[in-house]
Order: structure tokens, then sequence, then C-alpha cells
């Protein structure tokens, strides 16, 4: 029956997903304001090369970059630079700066910055631009990543072999601009999800989350004193969750998962979303708002989340499953990723998936 329903909702689930995706993760904030743009293109940075095959000559050195200048003089002598053509006034133009880039070593192999074209020269050897906003920055390899997971969606892109050699640029749908100025705001965002699996777990849960903590009465870090008030959560310390607990990271999106009807793991749902503010290793807190177990183990791996980051959901695992790319059928308690463990990571992949 539980199937049933989920292959009944599959054409609406992608939607809902969209709206859960967009509300958690404050997706494409700024994008909205490039509605009435015509243009967008992905540019390489290279400081003059030479070799057997193409010269780069001074199109698009550091030195021209730092005085918001774009230069490539003989863009119309070579057929692999047509796309420079389509470049227009008032286009949006993200920057990767490639391996011979010397404007900043730290920029190299890298998409850095997004800018805007304030005007370009008749022949349009020429382009002057605003630096809109500088990104977190995709690397070489992550979007080597981003590659692989369009690939395996078999969606086709034009930017399926950038950067290739001696192709300075290409043109873009504001569909991909969209899709890579998503994935350098959350390629650098973990994804955490945490199942409330028995009702023991849920009353902590409503303890220690859903009533926030009062820090001035409890003993934990002068750091997460700063905060009035902070939702707590935990986990054992094991060889397994201390490795998971290591990878947490402030302003990390975390999803509680619930259990639905009995017997039917597809109606178990992510009841609340909030982000990670901070965490520490604290035995004596643990005790303190928790107890321990009966072998006198605590919950001391310690995550802590501001009350106003907190919102409550109902996503139910047959919509959620399919946008991450997890498996929707039976046998499992919690279908899926959280089968075998109570807290896990989202993958990069999945994550670049659910963007698409």
């Amino acid at each position: 029956m539980v199937y049933v329903v989920a292959q009944r909702n599959a054409r609406s689930s992608k939607k809902m997903g969209r709206r859960f995706t967009e509300r958690n993760l404050k997706m494409i904030d700024e994008i909205k304001n490039y509605n009435n743009v015509n243009g967008f293109h992905l540019i390489v940075i290279n400081d003059g090369q030479k070799n057997s095959r193409h010269e780069t000559g001074d199109s698009g050195t550091g030195e021209n970059f730092d005085k918001n200048i774009y230069i490539h003089k003989d863009w119309k002598n070579r057929t692999q630079d047509e796309p420079h053509g389509n470049i227009n006034q008032g286009d949006l133009i993200l920057f990767y700066f490639g391996s011979h880039a010397r404007i900043n070593e730290k920029h190299q192999k890298i998409i850095k910055y997004l800018c805007k074209v304030t005007s370009i020269t008749q022949d349009k050897t020429e382009i002057k631009f605003d630096r809109i906003k500088e990104l977190i920055g995709i690397t070489y390899d992550e979007l080597g990543k981003i590659k692989k997971t369009l690939v395996k969606k078999q969606i086709d892109c034009s930017f399926k072999k950038f950067p290739q050699q001696g192709k300075n640029v290409t043109n873009l749908s504001k569909e991909e601009f969209e899709f890579i100025l998503n994935a350098d705001k959350y390629l650098h965002k973990n994804i955490w999800l945490c199942s409330l699996k028995s009702d023991e777990s849920y009353a902590h849960f409503e303890d220690t989350v859903l009533k926030s903590q009062e820090t001035s009465k409890i003993p934990i870090s002068v750091e997460a004193k700063l905060h009035s008030h902070l939702c707590v959560w935990g986990t054992k310390k094991t060889e397994t969750y201390l490795k998971k607990w290591e990878l947490m990271q402030n302003g990390d999106l975390i999803l509680f998962c619930r259990s639905g009807e009995s017997k039917q793991p597809l109606t178990n749902y992510y009841s609340h979303a909030a982000v990670i503010e901070g965490k520490e290793e604290n035995e004596e807190l643990a005790q303190n708002i928790w107890g321990t177990t009966d072998d006198g183990t605590t919950w001391k791996l310690i995550f802590w989340m501001k009350p106003e980051t907190l919102s409550e959901e109902y996503v139910v695992m047959s919509i959620f499953n399919p946008i991450f790319e997890y498996s929707i059928e039976n046998g499992h308690e919690f279908p899926g990723p959280m089968q075998n463990s109570p807290i896990m990571k989202i993958s990069l992949e999945n994550v670049l998936g659910a963007l698409i």
C-alpha cells in the first residue's frame, strides 16, 4: 500500500522536495535579481602562456583582472573562442582561475568571482566589469564531481568539458548558471540526518531541543554561553559516531526523523530541521540533561543549535528519499541512508543531485 502511495506521489515529489530544500537550504537568494539578465558566461583567467597548440597571450591576465578588465585581442581568429562574441553589456560572468593564473596563489583551478559586464568595446576585445560577489569557490576537483552528477542524471551541459585547454569562454544557460551558484553555496555545507527511533530518544529531543536550554543554568562551554538559549543534542562516543561528529561544522543543516505508522517505514518523516552552531565533548552536560544508560554511558558528543534556526517540517521518506536518490523500498525501519546508523551525512553527490 505504501509503495502504491509513493508511486502515486512520484510526479509531485520533486516539486515538494524543491520547496523543502529551498526553504531549508535557503537556495538561490540572489538569483531572483537576475531574471532580466540575457547572458551568462564562464571564463578562464590565465596569465600569458605559450605552447605548440595555442597562445593565450594577454587574455584575462591577473594584472588586468585586478583592474576589473578582461582582454582577449585575437578571439575572432580562434574558432574555439566563438562564444566570446556572445558577451554583451549587462551579462554575468563566473571567472575560473586556471593553473597558470598568478593573481593570487590560492586562486588557482577554482571558480571564484561573479561579475557583471559594465561595458564592452565594439570589437569585443576589452570587457570591463564590476565584481558582484566573491564565491566560496568551486575547485577543479569539485567541478569534476558536478560533472559526474550531471552525467549520472543524463543531463547534457555546456561546461561538460570545461576547463579544456585553449577555450577561454563558455556560454551558460540561466539554469546552468543557477546550478553553479547553488553548488558553490551547498558544496561546502554538510547535511546531517538524525533519527529519533525510540520513545526515549524523542522524549530527550522534546526536553533539550524543542525546549531550548538556558545556558547560564547548564555546565556548557564558554563559547556556548555567549548565547542565552540553545537547543542541545548529542550522541554516544563510539569510533563510528566520533568520526561523524568530528566532521560536523558550524552552519551545517541537520534534519531529525521520526517514526511514522507501525510497520510502514516510508511513512517515517523528517519532523524538524535546524542549523548547527557549535559542538563540544561534554560528559558532565550529557549526564546533567539526559542521565546515563544502564551500562553507564551517555551522549557526550554534544552539538548545539540556535532556537531561531529550528523549524518544524513534515516530509515523509517516500517523498524525501527519491530527492536524494535513496531507496524507497520497504524492509528497513528507516529505509535509505539511516538503516544502519542513527546519524549520517548526505554525500556530496546526493546533495548535488537534489539541486538539479
